[in-house]
């Protein structure tokens, strides 16, 4: 009997695990500031158009660095609205392909073979490449970099495993909260490093306390 519950414990803990994982929730993003640098500077002073990773963002109360993916949408220093986390498991279609391929652009970021700027750019490009060949020509910026990336990102979409992606949190904009958006249209989708949730961890351990006193009740009448 007790064997038949150490082997069973596990397993009711991995799928609880499983279901706190996969239940879509919103959270609260504000943005707290952006990078100083910019695809096209505007001297004097620190502003420009469109700045470039990182930007700083408080996730539920938790500060941490993103990078946008949308060159058209607009945010705004200190404004808050309700993003939901993609959910990489029950993805599909193009959109899950797109995001695959933001989520390899973002993981470049931690190596040398690209700079900053490239790789933002090439996240942009994944939904907006006509505003990207439009800043290109504008800057004259070496696009071959860009191409690169963007047919790397291209062939891990189809052949890294899911597990790869899961390391990756992007960040939805939730279409029902449009008071806000303060009148700019809809934010960006955002990516950042996946952490574990409180709330998944919460509801996680509380399970295990669950089972720990299940286990101890039935191991009592064995």
């Amino acid at each position: 009997m007790k064997n038949k519950l150490a082997l069973l414990i596990p397993a009711i803990c991995l799928a609880i695990l499983a279901a706190s994982s996969s239940v879509a929730k919103a959270d609260t993003l504000t943005l707290l500031g952006t990078s100083n640098n910019y695809v096209i500077p505007l001297p004097p002073g620190p502003y420009g158009i469109d700045p470039i990773y990182p930007y700083t963002l408080s996730i539920n109360g938790n500060i941490t660095s993103a990078m946008c993916l949308d060159l058209a949408n607009t945010v705004s220093n200190g404004e808050t609205w309700l993003a939901t986390p993609y959910n990489w498991t029950t993805g599909s279609g193009s959109l899950l392909t797109q995001y695959k391929e933001e989520a390899y652009i973002f993981s470049q970021l931690s190596g040398n073979t690209y700079s900053v700027e490239d790789i933002q750019l090439a996240a942009w490009d994944i939904f907006d490449p006509s505003g990207v060949n439009a800043l290109v020509s504008s800057q004259k910026i070496n696009t071959m970099p860009i191409y690169n990336l963007l047919s790397a990102a291209s062939t891990a979409a189809s052949t890294l495993p899911l597990t790869f992606f899961e390391n990756y949190t992007i960040y939805i904009p939730d279409a029902s909260d449009w008071a806000a958006w303060q009148g700019n249209g809809p934010p960006q989708d955002f990516i950042t490093t996946a952490v574990p949730e409180p709330s998944s961890l919460l509801l996680f351990g509380t399970g295990l306390v669950g089972l720990a006193g299940i286990a101890r009740r039935k191991l009592a009448r064995a």
